[in-house]
């Protein structure tokens, strides 16, 4: 029942549910070393938005009034930074400079395209149509590499920021 109250939504993605992009990057890496969820994708998925549209008591076609951070995680798998990551959305700016304003926009577009590409792109849709906003994030929270080496998150804080400022445009 507390969810009623919240003004946004996260959704977390680990890149290795994709089953498409999994296959690809599993001879380059130990999959058991990023901790690979073992859920599948379009259930999270569909369970998500069994449970929203009977907290909301939404029907098929409605549109949840709340906004939708969609986070692709683990961002430090080798390959995953040039197609989700910062590398990618600024090459995507540059090339696009007539159609792509900023680099959140950037960001927003190639994580879609992964998505996409990766066989979630009826996720995406999905999302567009039962969300009021949504925008695309990826990140790498873990803390340390698979072999237990520290490093500094990235891209953590954006998500939330993004939708504390969707719920109240004072908040920069």
């Amino acid at each position: 029942l507390a969810y009623s109250y919240a003004d946004g939504f996260i959704f977390i993605i680990d890149p290795l549910t994709l089953n498409q992009f999994a296959m690809e990057v599993e001879d380059k890496l130990d999959l058991n070393a990023y901790g690979a969820s073992s859920k599948d994708f379009e259930d999270i998925l569909n369970i998500m938005l069994i449970n929203l549209e009977k907290m909301f008591g939404l029907k098929d076609k409605d549109t949840l009034k709340r906004s939708l951070a969609v986070v692709i995680n683990k961002s430090d798998i080798p390959t995953l930074e040039e197609r989700v990551g910062e590398t990618a959305a600024q090459q995507y700016l540059a090339e696009h400079p007539d159609t792509c304003k900023s680099y959140m926009d950037a960001r927003d577009t190639v994580c879609r395209s992964f998505l996409d590409e990766y066989g979630a792109g009826n996720f995406v849709r999905t999302a567009e149509v039962k969300f009021k906003n949504v925008r695309y994030f990826a990140c790498s929270a873990l803390g340390h590499n698979h072999e237990g080496q520290p490093y500094q998150g990235k891209n953590v804080v954006e998500p939330l920021l993004w939708l504390l400022s969707q719920a109240d445009s004072k908040i920069k």
